[in-house]
C-alpha cells in the first residue's frame, strides 16, 4: 500500500489516489462523518446507474409500444365483430321484410316453356339488376325417360341453350302495374316469367311437377304443377 495522503478538503483518506478496498485504520474510520460515506454512496450509484437507467427507459419504451399494439388489435377485432354482426343482422332483416307468391304456373304445349306470375308480397324493392339474383329451382318428370329430374334455372336472356328464365315479352309492362319504377318490381307488383327447358328436356304430361322462386334476400315461396 502506498502513502496515505489526506483530502485537505473533505477529510478522506486515500492512498496514492487510489482508494483503498481493505478496511482503513481506525483512526481514518473516525474521521469520515455519516454525511461523507452518504456522498461516497451517491457518487458510487451515480457511475454505476447510466446503463440502469437507459435499460428502463428502452423497456418502459418497449411496454408502451406492445400496450399500445395490443390495444389497437383489441378495437380492430372488436369493430370487425361489430360490422359483422351488423352485416348479417342487415341482410336477416332484409330476407325477413322480403317475400313472394307463386300466382299461376302454365305449362305451354311444347311441354318445355312454362309461364309464371310471381307477386312481390314483402315490402323490399327488387331492381332490375338484381333481376339476375332471382334462382328458379324446377322438378319434374322427364318425358322421356320417366325419371324425376330436378333443374336450376337461371336469368339468362342470351343464351337459349340452357335451362334459363327470362321476363315474359307478350307482358307490358312487366312487372305489372308499373306504379312506381317501370324496371323495378315494387312490392304488390307481378313479375310475370318465361322458362324455357333446353333440349332435351321436356316435362312429361299428367305428371306433378315442383316449382320454387328464391329472392335476392333469401326468401322463397314454392307451388306445384301439372304438367
Amino acid at each position: 500500500m502506498g502513502k496515505r495522503r489526506d483530502d485537505p478538503t473533505n477529510n478522506i483518506h486515500f492512498y496514492n489516489s487510489v482508494w483503498s478496498l481493505r478496511s482503513p485504520p481506525d483512526s481514518i474510520q473516525r474521521r469520515v462523518e455519516p454525511g461523507q460515506i452518504l456522498t461516497l454512496m451517491i457518487l458510487g450509484c451515480e457511475n454505476m446507474s447510466y446503463g440502469t437507467i437507459i435499460a428502463g427507459i428502452y423497456f418502459v419504451a418497449i411496454l408502451l409500444v406492445s400496450c399500445y399494439v395490443y390495444a389497437d388489435s383489441v378495437n380492430r377485432m372488436s369493430n370487425m365483430s361489430f360490422q359483422s354482426i351488423q352485416s348479417a343482422s342487415s341482410i336477416e332483416m332484409e330476407k325477413l321484410r322480403s317475400s313472394a307468391s307463386i300466382k299461376s304456373i302454365l305449362l305451354a304445349s311444347d311441354h318445355a316453356t312454362l309461364y309464371v306470375n310471381v307477386t312481390n308480397t314483402g315490402d323490399v324493392k327488387i331492381t332490375g339488376d338484381e333481376f339476375q339474383d332471382i334462382d328458379i329451382l324446377i322438378t319434374y318428370t322427364d318425358n322421356a325417360t320417366g325419371i324425376t329430374q330436378s333443374y336450376w334455372c337461371y336469368y339468362d336472356s342470351n343464351n337459349p341453350a340452357n335451362d334459363r328464365w327470362i321476363l315474359n315479352s307478350t307482358i307490358t309492362p312487366n312487372p305489372f302495374p308499373a306504379i312506381v319504377n317501370p324496371l323495378d318490381w315494387d312490392p304488390s307488383e307481378t313479375l310475370s316469367l318465361t322458362i324455357e327447358l333446353a333440349a332435351p328436356h321436356q316435362i312429361r304430361g299428367g305428371t306433378t311437377g315442383y316449382l320454387k322462386v328464391i329472392l335476392p334476400q333469401g326468401s322463397s315461396n314454392a307451388q306445384t304443377f301439372i304438367g
